[in-house]
């Protein structure tokens, strides 16, 4: 708990929905809603609890953040839901593309959630009580081989070194997210930081993770092709 996984579960969405890829965000704490809280979304028909357990159809638990990010939220109410039914559910639905599925804090429920899941990513903070958390996971988990690498979040200079955490781990860094004001802003704006502002250090780390991820990257623009834009209109 408290390492991002919801930020980095939201704006790495978003990075791989502006390279034009299918995505849903799917809010797998189904306790919390954490993904809905954190996107200012909090009036629901229907939620990912109301599927798992019956009563509806999860094409239509679907909604569309301003943004244009794509979620399927948790209730924001206290409901007991049917976990044993995400597989089939999630199954059922998805054809291609990404499917992120934010997972809770705690071992236990993760544990019944991640068995869902093809790949999976690990996030940490570059501290020693979320490293041994890591360790901890790694000692217990069955499928070490879906683990796809670890996201290292809120890094900056003079905290643990991205190559130590790696020789930690034993697993591969997918990219090194800068601990940046502008996750603040977008939390209190409830938008993506990588919507906010495309040309921070945060939002910039982040698109390179979903480069890798999508195997696409960001079309550079020179500065004469924007002056060009500017002063002829698009060519």
């Amino acid at each position: 708990g408290g390492v991002g996984k919801t930020v980095v579960s939201v704006n790495l969405g978003f990075a791989l929905m502006r390279l034009n890829q299918k995505v849903l965000v799917v809010d797998g704490d189904l306790k919390l809603s954490g993904i809905a809280s954190q996107l200012g979304m909090y009036d629901f028909r229907l939620t990912l609890n109301d599927v798992l357990n019956g009563n509806g159809s999860l094409i239509n638990a679907i909604y569309i953040h301003h943004s244009g990010l794509r979620i399927i939220p948790a209730s924001l109410e206290v409901k007991d839901s049917n976990i044993s039914a995400l597989f089939e559910v999630l199954r059922s639905f998805w054809m291609d593309g990404f499917l992120i599925l934010d997972t809770p804090p705690g071992l236990d429920e993760n544990l019944k959630i991640l068995k869902v899941c093809d790949e999976i990513i690990l996030v940490t903070t570059p501290e020693v009580p979320c490293l041994t958390g890591i360790l901890k996971f790694l000692s217990i988990f069955e499928e070490r081989e879906k683990i796809r690498g670890l996201l290292v979040n809120k890094w900056k200079k003079g905290r643990i070194d991205p190559k130590d955490i790696q020789e930690i781990t034993g697993l591969r860094i997918l990219g090194v997210l800068p601990e940046d004001k502008i996750v603040e802003k977008s939390l209190v704006k409830r938008v993506p930081a990588v919507y906010l502002k495309p040309s921070s250090k945060f939002s910039k780390a982040v698109e390179k993770v979903a480069e890798g991820l999508a195997g696409i990257e960001y079309p550079t623009i020179s500065i004469w092709s924007l002056l060009k834009s500017k002063l002829f209109g698009r060519v």
